[in-house]
């Protein structure tokens, strides 16, 4: 708007000069595709970090999760290719399997595990008090190569399952500290707990023990990832760094 106001009416002297057109360069939008048919869930717990998009297993597709609906996204035909609504409730959270393009998980009023072709994973779901509230985001996490969940739940504690039965798998371990992100190692040998403490917890899995505990952030973790080797560890914070 500022840039605008100065463009040259007709008949007046144009008194723009370089600084303005690359100011307005620098505002151009550069997406290649914009899609402007999804509603990302806002929630009131501010200290997770929310998580609404996925990899599709067709290249060019993404998964979007829109309130109580899974939209697959064609970024090579710039259209909606699919739809699935998954229940009443929001989808506060998905979850990717690195390896796995397409393989999600998403969590509504319960956790559920969905394959690329659309097969439902994880028995019948999991049920609230293991995953959080209804509508609440918690934190949730595949495994790269699909074969396990991570999930936080109500009492500061984590739990891992087996993806295809949705069985538990070891003893939840406590972290004494509200869970607000997690991820597995590509090899799903540890699982790293980012807590609303700031601290980060390197836990052993899929039987959680603990390994270490970092302490280097200045604010609650909102994400995590490895590196494909395994041997680094990135997190962000609500501090933005």
């Amino acid at each position: 708007e500022l840039l605008e106001a100065h463009m040259p009416q007709a008949g007046k002297e144009d008194l723009r000069g370089f600084e303005w057109r690359y100011l307005s360069r620098l505002c151009r939008d550069e997406s290649r595709v914009n899609f402007t048919n999804v509603n990302f869930v806002n929630t009131s717990d501010e200290w997770v970090g929310h998580h609404g998009l996925a990899l599709a297993a067709d290249d060019g597709m993404v998964i979007a999760a829109s309130d109580n609906t899974l939209k697959w996204l064609d970024c090579r035909k710039q259209r909606e290719a699919q739809s699935k609504t998954v229940g009443a409730e929001a989808i506060t959270e998905l979850s990717m399997a690195m390896a796995q393009p397409g393989l999600v998980a998403y969590r509504t009023d319960r956790v559920n595990v969905l394959s690329p072709t659309g097969e439902t994973l994880l028995g019948t779901g999991l049920a609230p008090g293991l995953g959080g509230e209804p509508g609440s985001p918690g934190a949730l996490a595949l495994s790269w190569d699909g074969a396990l969940l991570s999930i936080s739940g109500t009492n500061q504690s984590v739990l891992i399952f087996d993806v295809k039965t949705g069985d538990q798998i070891g003893p939840s371990f406590d972290l004494g500290d509200n869970v607000s992100s997690l991820a597995f190692s590509p090899d799903a040998r540890y699982l790293a707990c980012g807590t609303l403490g700031t601290k980060i917890h390197i836990l052993e899995a899929p039987r959680l023990k603990r390994v270490k505990v970092l302490t280097n952030n200045t604010a609650f973790v909102t994400r995590l990832v490895f590196d494909r080797s395994g041997k680094q560890l990135a997190s962000g914070c609500n501090d933005s760094h």
